[in-house]
């Protein structure tokens, strides 16, 4: 059996987001609040997705709205402190909206809509800063069948 329209979206963007270049890891699904200090060097600028979602019927069909929230933790360059890490933040925010404002892959997996939130950025300890990207990914399949999708 084929994996639910939710699984295949959430699939999808960690794909998506493995591929953004600058990213050294991506991961679902972690325990939060994340110790940054316990990641190893390979893995940074670490990209971790969380996500809640909301669920509404609208005649036939079951339309889900993801709250994706998009959390990437990188290491306070040394040499430029937080204008660095400000100018960093900026280059891989720029990056990953590039890559979900052309989101076929989440539409093959059955995403109706993506929307992005406000970005924010700050300074989670001496050693790390952390860019934060809120988006709303909606996707739909038939109620009371959440692995058929609609598109």
């Amino acid at each position: 059996m084929t994996d639910p329209v939710k699984t295949l979206v959430l699939k999808a963007l960690e794909t998506m987001l493995a591929e953004v270049t600058g990213i050294g890891s991506v991961r679902r699904w972690e325990e939060f609040p994340l110790d940054p200090d316990s990641l190893a060097p390979a893995e940074v600028p670490a990209l971790f997705i969380w996500e809640d979602e909301d669920r509404d019927r609208k005649g036939r069909l079951a339309w889900n709205k993801l709250n994706i929230h998009l959390q990437v933790y990188l290491k306070l360059p040394e040499d430029t402190g937080y204008t660095g890490f400000s100018e960093a933040a900026e280059d891989l925010a720029a990056k990953i909206q590039v890559k979900l404002a052309a989101p076929a892959p989440l539409r093959i997996a059955g995403a109706v809509q993506i929307e992005e939130g406000e970005v924010h950025k700050s300074k989670v300890t001496e050693f790390w800063g952390q860019l934060i990207m809120p988006y709303q990914i909606t996707y739909a399949h038939a109620l009371g069948n959440p692995f058929s999708k609609i598109i």
